[in-house]
């Protein structure tokens, strides 16, 4: 409808037609992590979200009466001929769908866990990870998919037609090795923060209570352990707008501990390099938690989710782990497990982690340092002038 364009209209930044470029990047988010390895005047994006249309595109689509949001779309695309398509919303059902009305090739790059709570995989997949026949029967369809690993890989592989590619995070790729701190006296907290009332339904699991419900239990457990063991604590904040209300929220368990703090969110914070920092981080489903376990940091999972579908998925690693619990994982929630998982982080020395996380290397997201799987994609598709 037409209104669907037009209540978003606020401030467009251009009013005149698209020029045509090599690389067109779908959807904004991410496109800053993609636009790094670019010459500026390779690109275009194309802002799927109504934050910012193009008044040229926007009134073609008017005097063709063709007023939905794939028609923009396919106007959009049509104009800049782009050779290669690229986003950074992978779980984004109406990019696999580009090659209906494109010649160019697409690709998308994997930007977080995936799984079957409230993702791309309940939608496509039931409970016990057969391909739903509605799914069958419209089989989606990229010429690259930039994965986490292997396993996510083929899941994506049952539905979308395309070569799969592990290359593990884009933007954990970005990071510099870094040694190991050798403080093992602070736990820095990835925040599992939502600020969603408790009566809110959500999919697959009826209110949102259901979904939160052993949190609470689990922060006190950490808080007591943190406080046998004289460690301190460190949170790391979730939600730029939400930031009060979180850090109240986490107060009432650890201020009491000795010197906790509270690291807020905010536009200019690196999330990926305060954990660097830190000898030992916990989280209950991150997919930062995974990003840095994969730089071999002293990460441990603990999920305090029930064992029901959907809620099993966001088990850590659930495609692939047949245990409950292991040297640095558990879906257990105990006092027990926490400690032999915290001690066993704190006290094992480097060759004994690295020799128990190599065991599990399979079931790891990979590393392709400075995403050269990405940048070889360019080369194999003639579209090397395009890279700075």
């Amino acid at each position: 409808m037409l209104r669907s364009f037009l209540f978003a209209v606020r401030f467009p930044n251009f009013f005149f037609k698209p020029k045509k470029k090599k690389i067109l990047i779908y959807d904004s988010h991410g496109s800053k992590y993609i636009s790094q390895y670019l010459k500026k005047e390779s690109y275009d994006i194309l802002h799927t979200r109504k934050e910012n249309l193009s008044i040229f595109v926007l009134l073609k689509c008017i005097l063709k009466l063709q007023l939905k949001k794939k028609d923009y779309i396919k106007e959009y695309v049509n104009l800049v001929q782009p050779k290669l398509i690229v986003t950074f919303i992978d779980n984004n059902q109406s990019f696999y769908t580009l090659k209906n009305i494109t010649s160019a090739k697409t690709l998308f790059i994997q930007n977080g866990i995936r799984t079957c709570f409230n993702d791309i995989f309940f939608y496509t997949h039931d409970s016990k990870m057969n391909l739903l026949e509605e799914t069958k029967q419209n089989i989606f369809a990229v010429d690259y998919m930039l994965v986490w690993n292997n396993k996510v890989g083929k899941l994506y592989n049952s539905f979308i037609r395309g070569e799969y590619i592990p290359i593990g995070s884009f933007r954990n790729n970005f990071l510099i090795k870094k040694k190991l701190p050798k403080n093992n006296n602070i736990i820095l907290f990835i925040s599992n923060f939502k600020n969603i009332k408790k009566s809110q339904k959500i999919d697959g699991i009826g209110q949102y209570k259901n979904f939160i419900k052993n949190e609470k239990k689990f922060l006190n457990l950490l808080k007591e352990y943190c406080v046998i063991n004289n460690l301190q604590i460190h949170v790391l904040g979730k939600h730029n707008s939400e930031k009060e209300k979180e850090k109240k929220y986490y107060n009432k368990f650890f201020s009491a501990i000795t010197n906790y703090k509270f690291i807020p969110a905010d536009h200019l914070r690196t999330n990926y390099k305060i954990p660097l920092n830190y000898y030992l981080i916990v989280t209950i489903e991150s997919s930062l938690g995974h990003e840095m376990l994969s730089q071999k940091r002293r990460v441990a999972f603990f999920s305090t989710h029930e064992n029901t579908y959907p809620l099993n998925t966001l088990y850590f690693d659930w495609m692939g782990m047949k245990k409950n619990s292991g040297p640095f994982w558990t879906n257990k929630l105990t006092k027990a497990n926490i400690k032999k998982i915290l001690d066993f982080l704190r006290q094992s020395n480097d060759y004994e982690w690295i020799k128990e996380l190599n065991k599990y290397k399979s079931n790891l997201i990979n590393i392709d340092r400075n995403n050269t799987k990405f940048l070889n994609i360019f080369k194999k598709e003639r579209l090397e002038d395009c890279l700075k």
